[in-house]
Formats: structure tokens, sequence, C-alpha cells
């Protein structure tokens, strides 16, 4: 297997606080991880860390790929989106340098299949805690990313939804991309 990414002696230390001590770790293509632990471990710090959004205090962070195209989901998706679903998701892969036509028909799709595409009239801040989760799902995977970091993913989905995701992590782990 190929690896995606490796952790060298990460540690992490707020004011005083040390939240991680020396992690090491290595993720592989098509690998799927399970960190577990209780409230105040550490978990989200080490996913923020690992998709580049937070920086460790010490330790060596190697991507196999400078362009690593990172999904992540934190374990709240803000609530205060004042955009359309559609129109959140367009920006967001507009920012990123993904094609209009590419954008227009992911987009349409991903609604469909998380069953978001008759909320789109409505903004995000107005939908349901499951709902606006669904959206952060569809952002991560958008891009057809190399590595998915999933912070609390099921947290505030319905079952029918939790039996999709679970469908899509299988596909995916089976080198199987049904969700364009």
């Amino acid at each position: 297997m190929d690896k995606l990414v490796e952790l060298e002696n990460i540690s992490k230390i707020y004011t005083n606080k040390n939240v991680l001590h020396n992690i090491s770790l290595t993720i592989n293509e098509n690998q799927a991880i399970a960190i577990l632990g209780g409230n105040g471990t550490g978990k989200s710090t080490l996913l923020r860390i690992i998709a580049g959004i937070e920086r460790p205090s010490s330790g060596k962070i190697h991507y196999s790929n400078k362009n690593i195209k990172i999904g992540y989901v934190p374990e709240r998706f803000p609530k205060n989106i004042r955009f359309t679903p559609s129109e959140y998701l367009r920006y967001m892969g507009e920012m990123s340098g993904t094609s209009k036509d590419f954008l227009t028909k992911r987009i349409k799709n991903l609604l469909h299949r998380f069953q978001l595409g008759g909320l789109d009239n409505h903004r995000i801040m107005e939908l349901s805690k499951g709902n606006i989760q669904k959206v952060g799902l569809i952002q991560a995977i958008m891009q057809k990313p190399n590595l998915l970091i999933l912070d609390e993913p099921l947290s505030g989905l319905d079952f029918e939804s939790q039996e999709n995701h679970r469908g899509i992590e299988k596909a995916r782990n089976h080198h199987i991309d049904n969700v364009s």
C-alpha cells in the first residue's frame, strides 16, 4: 500500500495542557482508520492536524504528494451559512479551482443522493442539524479527495442517512466511486 500521510512524534500543547504527546501514525491509500477515545482526549485536534488545518507544537507530518486533496468534515458544521446548499457547494468548489461544468453535475447528483434536492431553495441556516451535516459531507467528497477525514460523521444524521453514508464508505474501500 502507498502511504498518503505519515505523522512522526506529533505533540500539541494548548496553554500548558499537553493534548497530544508523541503520536506517530501512517495512513495508507484505501485504508480506513477509526480514532477512539473519550471526550477531551485530542481526537479532533489530531484530525485537524492531519487535515492541515492546525499545526502541531512539535513533530513532523509528511504528505505523499504536496497536491493531496483532503476532504474534511468537522464534528459541528457551521449553522449560520446564508447560502443555499448549491450556492455554498458551488462557491467552495470554485474557490478550489474546480470547473463549473463538473460542479454543476456533481452537486446535483450529490444533493439527490443525500436527499437534499428538495431543500435547495432553503438557506443552510434554515436546515436541520442532520441536513446541515449532509451538506458538510457533500463538501468533503465533492472533489473526490485522496484522504477523507470525518470527525463524528454520523452525529445528527437519521438512520437512513447513516446507512447511506456507510454505503459510500464501503464503496470507497472497494475502489468504487458510485457517488458521482
